[in-house]
């Protein structure tokens, strides 16, 4: 090749990292991606957030495909596990909550640190010292409540307010074995109230389901009149299409947790890997993630109306320490009063 064209390629290479904007890092090799093809990503979004983040991904020239893989955060920890005790190598990526999960699977050497460019100037929530894992995106777990049934007079203020007699048979639960946000608001409320919190919950007879986001659905239906906690992203983004939905936040605050994202150690297509990620950090898609409903440790961003400011949710948190540790008490105690 001609030293002109080799100065052509360059120079184009260079164009296209410009024009795609500040997120191509050093690290992330464009060319080694590009030569990987693709990118897996093991995710616990929403389906349609999970596809318009790879659409535009994908657009965006890079010669690498992203291809998700959705699922809860329990089934989707659990089967990596399983693949990579079978020198199965399939994810290159994970975005799902729990941050226990996360402390996991540092603690086994399953993860490949990295930090994204850029993210030195996040909010300090969002981020690890050694970027074994970063978090693109956190949401609240707030109560919500169907509006052509339940009345502003009648909503709960406090936590404890949902043991009131008036909301039996009338609630809707998610499941902590299937849904790692669901396990963090146990750990919350069992601090805060005790385990009698739930011996009494359970006594409410609320419907329990799956996932955290799926608790909507039926609250939506009318089938359950109020979710006791659910993902703020998600009664936002349901409620932008018209559904019956608002949430509130009772005076304790609510539990808010990140989301985190890492690589693993053995990913199949390590540079793509970490082209995708540099592309999770980066101000057009921490932008986009701002307005699907969830909060972002990007400095630029802006908030949409209807999306509450930080500080109003009166923020609670729980250490990735405390989620390792105390997230099989929170599945094995509510087994013991749910049943399920």
């Amino acid at each position: 090749m001609s030293s002109k064209r080799t100065l052509a390629s360059f120079v184009l290479g260079m164009a296209i990292l410009f024009s795609l904007g500040t997120f191509a890092s050093a690290e992330a090799d464009l060319q080694a991606a590009k030569r990987e093809g693709k990118v897996v990503w093991y995710v616990a979004l929403t389906t349609d957030f999970n596809q318009q983040v790879c659409d535009l991904f994908n657009k965006k020239g890079f010669g690498v495909q992203c291809v998700f893989h959705r699922d809860g955060a329990g089934p989707l920890y659990r089967r990596y596990l399983q693949e990579a005790k079978s020198n199965i190598n399939v994810a290159d990526v994970f975005t799902f909550s729990n941050l226990g999960y996360f402390l996991q699977l540092k603690q086994g050497g399953y993860l490949l640190p990295y930090r994204p460019r850029g993210t030195e100037r996040f909010n300090p929530f969002f981020t690890t010292e050694d970027g074994s894992w970063m978090i693109p995106l956190a949401t609240a777990q707030v109560p919500a409540y169907n509006t052509k049934l339940v009345k502003p007079s009648e909503l709960p203020t406090s936590w404890t307010d949902f043991l009131r007699p008036e909301w039996k048979d009338r609630l809707v639960l998610p499941n902590p074995s299937f849904s790692g946000v669901a396990a963090e608001v146990m750990i919350v409320m069992v601090k805060k109230f005790g385990w009698d919190y739930f011996e009494k919950l359970a006594k409410q007879n609320p419907r329990i389901v799956p996932s955290a986001s799926g608790t909507l659905t039926f609250v939506e239906r009318g089938e359950s009149h109020m979710v006791v906690y659910a993902p703020l992203a998600s009664v936002f983004d349901h409620a932008q299409r018209g559904e019956p939905l608002k949430m509130f936040v009772p005076k304790e605050g609510v539990l808010v947790n990140g989301i985190p994202s890492a690589i693993p150690k053995n990913a199949p297509h390590p540079n793509a890997a970490k082209l995708f990620v540099d592309f999770l950090f980066s101000r057009e898609v921490q932008q986009l993630i701002v307005d699907s409903g969830y909060h972002v440790g990007h400095p630029e961003v802006k908030y949409p109306p209807g999306l509450p400011p930080f500080e109003d949710l009166k923020p609670i948190f729980v250490s990735p320490e405390d989620a390792e540790k105390e997230t099989p008490s929170m599945k094995e105690g509510f087994r013991k009063f749910f049943g399920v």
